[in-house]
């Protein structure tokens, strides 16, 4: 019968020399991962920003009227931001305005019941629809047919405001005359208020929670322009076109 060869064993000086390689590979691979490194330049680091909440902003630009004829401009001119002004020897002509209200959802999921609340000015009043991208709007008590002095308010009824979506609404505004009969602005240093309090935009989330942001209000400064006679004012600051800063809400409310 053959005998059965045994296989020779490992010599322990072999596996010692294996073992303290495979030691020597760790230590530098850690060396390396543990090494400070410098670097010589410019570095640039960004702020983490997810960017998730529900802004509104208000616009007014103008005005698309010629302050010497009363005419409509297709382009207003920024060069100069003139206004008439009237006076007891000129019952001057209103002044258009475009008043833009932009309501925008940058969270990861739709709003519902999405609804902005404002209230136009004394000397102002809406004319007309411009744009509208979601939902209807309404304005009362007078509508579009305003003519003497008074607030009117305004609801802008978006429904659904998917996530990612801007809705936006764009209107024509012009001056109002008073009881006398004259065309606003009728006096120096004096101020045409758009709105004293801002629009507010209020929205529920998927948990059934009430969401809410409001701009800064927005009034015209009208200051005396050029000669004494020719009914003419500028109007000052904030010159136009002019957008307040976004309201927003957030998880963790801060300014934007």
């Amino acid at each position: 019968m053959r005998k059965r060869r045994k296989k020779p064993p490992i010599k322990l000086g072999l596996l010692f020399v294996i073992i303290l390689f495979i030691l020597v590979s760790i230590n530098s691979s850690y060396s390396l991962w543990c090494e400070e490194l410098y670097i010589k330049g410019n570095i640039q680091t960004g702020e983490w920003d997810d960017e998730e909440y529900l802004c509104i902003r208000k616009t007014v630009d103008g005005s698309y009227t010629d302050p010497y004829t009363g005419e409509n401009l297709s382009v207003p001119n920024y060069d100069l931001n003139l206004i008439h002004q009237s006076d007891k020897n000129d019952p001057g002509f209103p002044t258009k305005f475009i008043l833009k209200i932009e309501v925008e959802n940058t969270l990861d999921e739709d709003l519902t019941c999405v609804e902005v609340t404002d209230k136009i000015g004394n000397l102002v009043a809406p004319r007309s629809l411009i744009t509208i991208t979601h939902g209807s709007v309404e304005f009362y008590p007078y509508g579009w047919n305003r003519q003497k002095f008074g607030h009117d308010c305004m609801d802008w009824d978006i429904g659904t405001l998917p996530s990612g979506e801007t809705a936006i609404l764009e209107i024509w505004i012009e001056t109002l005359k008073n009881k006398a009969g004259f065309y606003e602005p009728t006096s120096e240093d004096q101020e045409i208020v758009i709105n004293d309090k801002g629009a507010k935009v209020t929205a529920y989330n998927s948990e059934g929670e009430k969401i809410s942001a409001e701009t800064i209000g927005v009034a015209l400064d009208i200051d005396p322009y050029g000669e004494e006679d020719d009914n003419l004012a500028i109007i000052g600051a904030p010159q136009l076109p002019y957008s307040t800063p976004w309201a927003c809400y957030e998880d963790d409310p801060c300014d934007c």
